[in-house]
């Protein structure tokens, strides 16, 4: 998969009480190389915290052990992912507001949790099944 793999799919957007809406999903494919850089630039960030601390008395007994693992499982969880969302656009099946979900880099799983900007009810992406187009 290259980097500039992506594709768009309609997934619904649901909330308690209300008929689901229609979201349009941006998702775009990892190639390896932006993964494995993604994936370094956690690890490198936890191998600079480690090696910033190791001179300060007390914490350098806690603070670089921590990091270090902390950057190779935040390294390995992004090496991992394959997906992630570029752009995601729905209306709020609760109040009818026309949004951008705040999902960008996230990586693509379902269902996901959001919350609407304009009435802050919960809102999740992929549950259930998306409405049809509307006739027309």
């Amino acid at each position: 998969m290259d980097s500039t793999s992506s594709r768009t799919i309609t997934l619904p957007l649901s909330c308690f009480g209300r008929p689901p809406s229609r979201a349009e999903v941006l998702i775009r494919g990892l190639s390896l190389g932006e993964r494995l850089r993604r994936a370094g630039l956690v690890l490198g960030a936890g191998i600079g915290v480690a090696v910033i601390a190791l001179p300060i008395p007390i914490v350098h007994l806690v603070l670089p052990p921590v990091a270090l693992a902390l950057g190779i499982i935040g390294g390995a969880r992004r090496l991992s992912r394959r997906e992630v969302f570029q752009l995601a656009e729905a209306e709020c099946p609760y109040c009818g507001t026309r949004q951008r979900l705040n999902l960008a880099g996230a990586s693509f799983r379902l269902p996901q949790d959001v919350t609407c900007i304009q009435c802050l009810q919960l809102l999740s992406l992929g549950e259930g099944v998306a409405p049809p187009h509307p006739p027309g």
